[in-house]
């Protein structure tokens, strides 16, 4: 077990995790002041009344420099008790009575009653838990306004607060409301405070919340005085990416085992205990979401600590001021600091453990479970077991690295085992495996060609139009294809006669040794070639990843191919069985069996000098050839793919034309290859 990391405890100290401006606004100026009355904050219909605080706001409407936003909090502070003990002390039933209706424009009506019921709470990390999952609902519900008017819907909060579509649609008073409550770091920045793990349970009053609450109801009684309506939302991420982790099958339930690690592990402090312990009572209760939601703020929370403690920065633990960037995930990953030096938490986690990370937080072929989940993009009541295991497992490994050698956690099975899996992670979702799996994927897709439906022979021999398609290209595709073949060793096509058009037009990918399907021992010949056991920050600089990039947007693109090859093989079949096919479009049936074949060898070419890149950038070893001319290869070679895959649209049938591409492409890639052969 690996127990030299306990020097790099998460030790408690009297200071907490608000830096001195950020707690004074939201601990001091946020609640100062009396009570505002509520004859004069709420309307006829009991919520905020934009008349009265349009008056507390008047001449600061406009500005998010600090000196403003600080003048609207402390403006705002009279409201805010007010509707704390107001809601306080409104039964649950009324509330659903009086604001039910005013929640529906939102992407999850429900989250807002449970959130009412979560603050009537006397547990303040619960208090804590309603304002991560109000905030996060919010802000999707805002997106999808957004929606209504304009088309690219901004990724960061503080930038859609500031769009005209919802100034238009919401006014002046409320969103400058919102953007002092939720908006850019010189405000009181509560969804980031929250979402980011800085918020020590009770520190920070749950008045705030029940204004959230509020706030939401007044801006849908504001839509329905408007007219405007949602008549949908967008969809949830549905996470495919799940089903390619290999998720360690454990008892994730066993409270007695989890708390004993808790309490034991030097990985959590002191404050933030009672957080990790509720999480476990959620799971329990089967409030996955919740227990998902708590274990994620506190990985970062955690993570932070010692990123903080390791790279000898104690003051990075605290909220940045206005003008410094948080220490979020994006940072505490970084294979740099700010200011250049190594990142020593790298070495002191080791590469499985960050591959762990990545997967679960940062690749985007990966889950970036913690993006979604806290930009209201998940289903929190459809979150499937294998996400809850993952995520549990991760943590627990976590808390199990900085657990002390005597440790009594270390006598749990589940403990062990959980460490030894961690120990051995390997990226799933890391964009050099994801290159694999898709050479891997369309290399079989191209061997299933050979069971293409196509006419028989004595179906062309009774139609005139067959017979008449001119074949010629045929010796020109030959020689180039030879001519390859004698350079880069690899033998395109094993048969000894020309092309065939209505024969074998397969071309067998066997042959090439790096689009084999399998060995003997089921690894891929892929497998062998590249090893990916490493986080992104392995990749050597911006020209590496640039390489990688390009290498996936090609592959990409080669699927394209392979569906519509698929799809329009299949459905010319189907029509020429059937006798549906006009002259003209037979002709064009004809040449596209034809074209397939030189399709097949301009693929298999593309994933030969893919396969090169990504091993190029992965292992810096491409023979001789230098990044630029390798980045030039890969921008020609993806002009290719991207022709091909319009030009075998079925809407398009440009057949004759892929021909040429490929012709033009291997001509290309001979001059390469002789290149590279002399240099």
């Amino acid at each position: 077990m690996d127990t030299k990391n306990n020097d790099y405890i998460n030790k408690p100290s009297d200071t907490k995790y608000l830096s001195e401006n950020v707690y004074r606004l939201i601990c001091v100026v946020g609640i100062s002041g009396k009570s505002t009355s509520l004859r004069l904050l709420l309307n006829s219909d009991n919520v905020l009344s934009e008349e009265y605080v349009c008056g507390l706001l008047a001449s600061r409407l406009n500005g998010d420099d600090e000196r403003s936003i600080e003048e609207c909090i402390s403006a705002l502070a009279p409201c805010f008790n007010a509707v704390d003990n107001y809601l306080f002390n409104l039964a649950s039933e009324e509330f659903k009575d009086f604001y039910a209706d005013f929640y529906e424009w939102t992407s999850a009506p429900e989250i807002f009653q449970r959130c009412f019921h979560l603050l009537q709470s006397t547990d303040a990390v619960l208090h804590d838990l309603a304002m991560l999952l109000c905030s996060s609902v919010l802000e999707r519900s805002l997106g999808d306004i957004y929606l209504l008017k304009g088309k690219q819907c901004p990724s960061l909060l503080k930038d859609l607060l500031l769009t005209n579509e919802l100034q238009n649609i919401f006014g002046d008073t409320w969103m400058r409301v919102l953007r002092t409550m939720i908006g850019p770091p010189s405000s009181l920045n509560l969804r980031n405070v929250y979402w980011h793990g800085f918020v020590v349970p009770g520190q920070i009053k749950k008045q705030y919340t029940y204004f959230i609450l509020l706030m939401t109801a007044t801006l849908g009684k504001k839509l329905a005085a408007k007219g405007v309506s949602v008549s949908s939302h967008r969809p949830f991420t549905t996470f495919p990416a799940l089903t390619n982790l290999e998720i360690i099958e454990i008892d994730i339930r066993n409270s007695k085992m989890l708390e004993l690690l808790i309490e034991e592990t030097t990985f959590i402090s002191n404050y933030m205990r009672p957080v990790w312990i509720s999480a476990i009572r959620a799971l329990n209760n089967n409030r996955s979401g919740d227990a998902i939601i708590l274990l994620l703020t506190q990985l970062e929370h955690c993570l932070r600590s010692v990123f903080a403690k390791i790279n000898n920065c104690e003051g990075r633990v605290l909220t940045a001021e206005s003008a410094e960037f948080y220490t979020t995930f994006a940072e505490i990953l970084n294979i740099d600091l700010p200011n250049g030096d190594n990142n020593h938490l790298h070495s002191a986690l080791g590469i499985s453990f960050l591959d762990m990370l990545y997967d679960l937080l940062v690749y985007p072929e990966g889950l970036r479970l913690r993006d979604q989940i806290s930009h209201g993009e998940v289903n929190l009541n459809a979150i499937s077991e294998r996400m809850v295991s993952f995520v549990f497992a991760t943590c627990v490994a976590f808390c199990s690295k900085w657990l002390p050698p005597s440790a009594l956690s270390w006598k749990e099975p589940s403990v062990r085992q959980i460490y030894q899996w961690a120990e051995n992670y390997e990226t799933h979702f890391h964009p050099v495996t994801i290159a694999k799996y898709q050479i891997t994927s369309i290399s079989k897709e191209l061997s299933s060609w050979l069971e293409l439906p196509r006419p028989s022979k004595s179906d062309i021999l009774f139609d005139i139009d067959w017979t008449l398609t001119d074949w010629s290209h045929h010796a020109r595709l030959n020689s180039l294809c030879e001519r390859t073949a004698s350079i880069s060793g690899s033998n395109l096509n094993d048969h000894s006669v020309p092309f065939q058009p209505f024969g074998k037009f397969d071309l067998p990918v066997t042959d090439l040794a790096i689009l084999r399907s399998y060995h003997s021992s089921g690894k891929t010949i892929i497998d062998d070639d590249v090893h990916v056991h490493v986080a992104t920050s392995h990749v050597d600089g911006l020209s590496s990843t640039a390489m990688i990039n390009q290498a996936n947007l090609i592959l990409r693109q080669c699927t394209r191919v392979c569906n519509n090859v698929k799809s329009a093989v299949q459905m010319r079949f189907d029509q020429f069985k059937r006798r549906e096919l006009r002259s003209r479009q037979r002709k064009t049936y004809a040449r596209m069996l034809d074209s397939i074949t030189f399709i097949s060898i301009g693929l298999k070419l593309v994933m030969i000098h893919t396969f090169q890149i990504i091993k190029n950038a992965s292992s810096g070893s491409y023979r001789t050839l230098p990044h630029e001319r390798i980045l030039r290869l890969a921008k020609h070679i993806l002009k290719y793919s991207e022709n091909i895959a319009s030009h075998t649209n079925v809407e398009k049938n440009r057949w004759e034309e892929a021909v040429i591409l490929t012709e033009s492409l291997l001509e290309y890639l001979i001059v390469v290859m002789q290149n590279t052969s002399n240099s």
